[in-house]
């Protein structure tokens, strides 16, 4: 079992990375993860470890573009609640993110689209404060 697929996980992560084998395999492909797939940070601040499922650290041999393409790679957030269960709050698609500690926030860097650019090139900036409460990026 890869290192990013650890017992030890809460089950809704472990539940992402389920999720992504299970499209990998049921399209004929071979699923990989490294142990950067699966990342602990304090997000919110309320000192309960939050996850970030990162799948540019996947890989899904024999299916091209399985979790990434031109708007970047698929990444889940996922925040604890004071139950001790986890909700999904993000997943979507990016070209890149950064945890911004001091604020409880992370800024996202997505495809053009979604500030209404268009082509492969253009990016966008957006940054959202994380809580337990789910959100998502729409193009205008």
């Amino acid at each position: 079992m890869s290192p990013a697929l650890a017992d030890d996980y809460p089950a809704e992560v472990s539940a992402v990375i389920a999720g992504a084998r299970k499209y990998c395999e049921d399209n004929g492909g071979k699923f990989a993860a490294t142990p950067a797939a699966v990342r602990k940070a304090a997000l919110n601040g309320d000192s309960r470890d939050d996850y970030i499922v990162d799948l540019n650290e996947a890989s899904c041999d024999g299916v091209g573009g399985a979790f990434c393409g031109t708007g970047g790679c698929e990444i889940s957030i996922l925040v604890a609640t004071p139950s001790g269960r986890f909700v999904t709050v993000f997943n979507n698609q990016v070209l890149d993110y950064e945890i911004l500690s001091e604020t409880h926030a992370m800024k996202f860097q997505l495809h053009g689209s979604y500030c209404g650019g268009h082509g492969g090139g253009s990016r966008c900036i957006k940054t959202h404060r994380i809580t337990a409460k789910p959100f998502k990026y729409v193009r205008p």
